[in-house]
């Protein structure tokens, strides 16, 4: 089910998510508010495939890399 925002909708939502930011920030005390901004996430986000291929690809070439570096300190040793 998609469900269509209208202006007004994310205008009352900006103005409800302000009210509420304003009433946490007085009714916490300091140290509680700064552990309560600390905790709070913002969660994994949904990425493209093509994003995905980028990630894994560049997640291989540091693999690859870090063997090739291995080996080289390897024979540098060896020699």
């Amino acid at each position: 089910m998609n469900t269509i925002y209208t202006s007004k909708d994310r205008e009352q939502s900006h103005i409800l998510s302000q009210e509420t930011a304003r009433w946490v920030r007085e009714v916490l005390e300091p140290d509680q508010l700064s552990t309560a901004k600390k905790v709070q996430r913002a969660g994994r986000r949904q990425l493209s495939p093509g994003t995905l291929i980028i990630l894994w690809a560049l997640r291989l070439y540091v693999v690859v890399m870090m063997v090739i570096i291995a080996y080289q300190i390897w024979t540098v040793i060896q020699s």
